[in-house]
């Protein structure tokens, strides 16, 4: 059986539409793969951003407590013991119990200034360049 030469012509035809139209099918499943692929690392970003501001609102919060201005006084107190210590009037133990207290406090509060400004850093580096940064933040409680 020999087709003629516009039946042949029409078989290539429908050959190519068929083979088109598997790739726009493939091409529209790579455009969804990849549509997936980026809502889930926005929600990934989203899920990120949310923890570390409720990291930096508890680091904050943290830091209202504690009164900067107390670590002047602990220094004092700290002068204090010392010249008590030399005088006889404390024993080595209270002395060197109020050295770890006092230093417990203020490390703790440099800690958390560290971590404070770590949180910052990680919210600035989540929020890229199309946010502004506003000094504290508030962008992410929008989100």
């Amino acid at each position: 059986m020999l087709l003629s030469h516009q039946q042949a012509l029409q078989i290539l035809d429908n050959a190519e539409l068929i083979h088109s139209e598997q790739i726009v099918a493939q091409t529209l499943q790579r455009l969804e793969a990849a549509r997936a692929e980026t809502n889930y690392a926005q929600r990934e970003v989203l899920q990120m951003a949310r923890a570390v501001h409720a990291e930096y609102t508890q680091k904050r919060k943290l830091l209202n407590d504690f009164n900067a201005e107390q670590i002047p006084l602990l220094e004092k107190q700290m002068l204090y013991a010392d010249r008590e210590l030399k005088l006889g009037r404390i024993d080595l133990l209270s002395y060197l119990e109020l050295e770890l207290q006092t230093y417990q406090a203020i490390q703790s509060f440099y800690d958390t200034q560290l971590e404070l400004v770590k949180a910052i850093t990680q919210m600035i580096y989540l929020m890229g360049d199309s946010a502004k940064y506003k000094g504290d933040l508030y962008v992410f409680q929008a989100n």
